[in-house]
């Protein structure tokens, strides 16, 4: 049990004794909350050990992906690949490739661009779209920027059924193109298969 665990079941015993009931019962969330967290993330670490990943290779890219999971390639006028692999479940991780607009955009600028024009889209479609994180990380050896958002999701398989969506879409620019993979699962299956995805991640290479 950690210290802040330890810290919190201690002040949700003082809360009534304090004279604030309602006190300890946030504590007690709080301490729920830790302990779930935890589960999760020692559910996803095993998932990955007892899971088999096969290598994707194409038009100069190398990714690992659960062995279980649909591939689907597919190719359109704007992006010039994409391959989608999708789990049994909800969660789905995909590559996309963009030519840039510019030779010379950092990628700064590119990044700004993508969340400026992610967050009009959602706003004029009236998607209830929220970006809680976005930081600097590195992909496949080069700098990259990432966002961690939610939005509304919905069972392929039962149009009727919806949830949240939890996401993480990364990218990086590399000779004249922007590489992104997106990592997509309900809310409730993020933390559990992000184990993964993360693995996934760190298998991706840039070999053109």
């Amino acid at each position: 049990m950690s210290e802040s665990v330890k810290i919190l079941i201690a002040d949700a015993i003082l809360d009534p004794q304090n004279g604030d009931p309602s006190a300890a019962l946030t504590h007690l969330n709080l301490v729920n909350k830790q302990l779930t967290g935890a589960d999760l993330g020692i559910a996803a670490a095993q998932s990955t050990q007892n899971q088999e990943f096969v290598l994707w290779e194409n038009d100069g890219m190398k990714i690992v992906y659960p062995s279980d999971w649909k591939k689907e390639e597919y190719y359109d006028a704007n992006v010039r690949t994409i391959v989608q692999f999708s789990s049994p479940a909800t969660p789905r991780v995909y590559i996309e490739v963009f030519e840039l607009p510019a030779s010379n955009i950092t990628l700064d600028e590119y990044s700004k661009q993508t969340i400026d024009g992610l967050k009009s889209f959602m706003a004029r479609e009236r998607v209830n779209f929220d970006i809680i994180e976005s930081s600097d990380v590195t992909l496949a050896g080069y700098p990259a920027h990432q966002i961690v958002y939610t939005q509304p999701g919905f069972d392929p398989n039962n149009s009727s059924e919806q949830f949240r969506e939890k996401g993480l879409n990364i990218w990086t620019l590399k000779n004249g193109n922007a590489y992104a993979i997106t990592y997509v699962a309900a809310e409730s299956e993020f933390a559990h298969f992000s184990a993964i995805a993360q693995k996934m991640l760190d298998s991706f290479e840039l070999t053109g």
